[in-house]
C-alpha cells in the first residue's frame, strides 16, 4: 500500500487559507446581520409614524353625533371603517376615546338596551359621562340610529312591518 504524503508546507498553506475563508465568512455574516437589523429598525419607525387627530372640545363631539343622527342611511360598517382610517381621538375631562371605540360603545349600548333610559344608564355604569352634555332628543336619535344597526333593532323593524 502506498500512502500519499502531503507536504507540511502545503498543509499549513491550506489551513491558513481555510482560516482566512472562515474569518471572512463570519465577518460577512456579522456585517449583513448588523445591516439587516438597522434597516429593520428604520422600517419599523416609518410604520409607527401614524397620524392621530386629537379632537378636544365638546363641539367636535356634538358635530360627530349630529352627523351620525342626521345621516339618512347610517351604515355602521362604513362609518367604522372610515373612523379606523382617520385615527381620530376625542379628549374628555377624565379620559380619551377614539372614534372607533366610541362607535363600538354606542353599538354595544344599543344592543344591550331596550330603551333610551337603558342606553343612558349603560354609559353611566361604564363611567362615561359624555352624554350628559347632549340634549334628550339627540340621545334618543343616537339610540334609534344605533339600534337599527343591531340584530334586535332589525327584529324590531321586522315586527313593526308585519
Amino acid at each position: 500500500m502506498r500512502q500519499s504524503k502531503i507536504p507540511i508546507d502545503k498543509m499549513k498553506a491550506f489551513l491558513s487559507r481555510l482560516i482566512k475563508i472562515a474569518a471572512l465568512t463570519i465577518l460577512s455574516l456579522v456585517s449583513v446581520s448588523v445591516t439587516a437589523q438597522t434597516s429593520n429598525r428604520n422600517k419599523f419607525k416609518i410604520i409607527q409614524l401614524d397620524t392621530i387627530s386629537v379632537t378636544s372640545g365638546q363641539q367636535d363631539f356634538n358635530k360627530f353625533i349630529l352627523n351620525t343622527i342626521h345621516s339618512g342611511s347610517f351604515n355602521y360598517r362604513k362609518v367604522l371603517k372610515k373612523a379606523k382610517s382617520e385615527n381620530e381621538l376625542y379628549k374628555f375631562k377624565r379620559f380619551n376615546l377614539s372614534k372607533v371605540e366610541l362607535l363600538k360603545q354606542f353599538k354595544k349600548a344599543a344592543r344591550k338596551s331596550d330603551s333610551v333610559e337603558e342606553f343612558v344608564s349603560y354609559f353611566h355604569e361604564q363611567d362615561f359621562n359624555f352624554l350628559e352634555h347632549l340634549e334628550d332628543y339627540v340621545i334618543a336619535g343616537l339610540y334609534n340610529t344605533m339600534r337599527k344597526t343591531t340584530f334586535n333593532g332589525l327584529l324590531d323593524a321586522w315586527q313593526s312591518y308585519y
